[in-house]
């Protein structure tokens, strides 16, 4: 059911469906978070894959660059990628959570940073 916006467009009326504030509110959370655990809504503890996949792709249905207009979508979307990567490999989850907790993470505060990249293995 999609509605045509007043240039006749569906695509741009399913860009600003429903809960685009809180597309808007997911993206800020994404672009903010200090580690991987926190950008995927996750706490910061050891996770199962199953886990990890299901709040990676909800996540990611979100802020895709093709369903969301919001400037920082792509960058938004790579980070999530990122953190997927790191936290759906044992060795690199580890690590993860062995640097979140060593900078005392588990709280949304943490050192500031050149950002989240650098979080990653």
């Amino acid at each position: 059911k999609w509605h045509r916006d007043r240039h006749g467009s569906a695509d741009a009326r399913r860009r600003s469906a429903p809960g685009d504030h809180s597309m808007a509110a997911q993206i800020e959370q994404i672009v903010g978070a200090k580690d991987p655990f926190t950008l995927l809504g996750l706490p910061v503890r050891e996770t199962d894959v199953p886990t990890v996949t299901s709040s990676y792709r909800r996540l990611a249905l979100c802020v895709h660059p093709d369903k969301c207009d919001d400037a920082r979508a792509e960058q938004a979307f790579k980070l999530l990628s990122n953190a997927f990567e790191t936290l759906s490999n044992a060795s690199k989850q580890k690590e993860a959570l062995q640097r979140a907790r060593r900078e005392g993470r588990g709280a949304r505060e943490g050192k500031g940073g050149s950002g989240l990249s650098a979080h990653f293995a």
